[in-house]
């Protein structure tokens, strides 16, 4: 997994990769290191847990909200690199759905890079998820290049509690 994430910081590997696996691998970990040196290459980076980024998505419709929910969508696709840190702790509705599937959709067709952590198997995201989205980050044709599917079998490395 290290070995992968280094390449991908590197810009050796597909425009997205996915690291899945149990609680502490150090996947978190891997996602801040790899912005951090996206950052000091001078270039756009945002590390962002997945339902932080969708709860600031909900509130443009607030009343009093002076954001713009296209803007701040245009904002993210801008990036040159977006981390999105724990997909699948989301409660999985519809709109959650649907914007999480049209974010990965429109990096992958652009071939924008993006990285993503998740505990979730292809089963288990496409349960809470979408069959959908879930096809996109597990993709099973190895002859498609734009993504990249990385699972840790490594323990918590902070140890039992």
């Amino acid at each position: 997994m290290y070995d992968t994430c280094l390449a991908f910081a590197e810009g050796i590997e597909e425009p997205v990769l996915v690291l899945t696996g149990g609680t502490g691998p150090g996947k978190s970990h891997l996602l801040e290191a790899i912005v951090r040196r996206t950052l000091e290459g001078k270039r756009s980076a945002r590390f962002e847990m997945s339902s932080s980024l969708l709860d600031r998505l909900r509130r443009c419709y607030r009343y009093d909200s002076e954001a713009d929910l296209a803007d701040l969508i245009d904002w993210y696709q801008g990036l040159w690199l977006l981390a999105l840190d724990d997909m699948g702790l989301e409660r999985g509705t519809e709109w959650e759905r649907e914007k999480l599937t049209r974010l990965v959709e429109e990096r992958i067709t652009y071939g924008k890079k993006l990285i993503i952590s998740t505990n979730l198997n292809a089963k288990d995201m496409a349960n809470r998820l979408g069959e959908r989205l879930a096809s996109r980050l597990h993709p099973r044709n190895p002859d498609l290049k734009d993504v990249r599917l990385v699972t840790s079998a490594a323990p918590d490395y902070r140890g039992k509690i």
